[in-house]
């Protein structure tokens, strides 16, 4: 049997929004579609919270046959905060679109900061 291929993808930026506006955008899945490129609704949850530090998981098929798991991190460091978005693409289309994908959320971050 063979392994559905998969692909990961990882993005890393910081933002001198305050940390609970961050927070409350990654979790208003009604607002994706302003800065993500797959998304227009989403259905974000919590899997960690903790004092300057949060991470939201988002479930999604961007493309029929192709599952998305996005780990997004957030936390402050020197003033700042810190985001980290990381997600795993898995299904048998994923070699035929990992250059696309790579290209819409290459400013994924810079789109978010903007919407808040």
């Amino acid at each position: 049997m063979f392994k559905k291929p998969v692909w990961t993808f990882e993005l890393i930026r910081d933002t001198d929004a305050p940390f609970e506006r961050v927070l409350e955008a990654l979790l208003d899945g009604s607002r994706y579609g302003a800065w993500h490129p797959a998304y227009t609704k989403a259905a974000p949850h919590l899997s960690l919270q903790e004092e300057g530090r949060a991470e939201v998981v988002v479930q999604a098929s961007p493309f029929p046959g192709v599952a998305e798991l996005a780990h997004i991190q957030i936390r402050k460091q020197e003033g700042r905060v810190l985001l980290l978005y990381a997600a795993r693409f898995k299904g048998w289309p994923v070699p035929l679109f990992i250059g696309w994908w790579r290209l819409e959320r290459r400013d994924l971050w810079e789109r978010f900061v903007r919407a808040l």
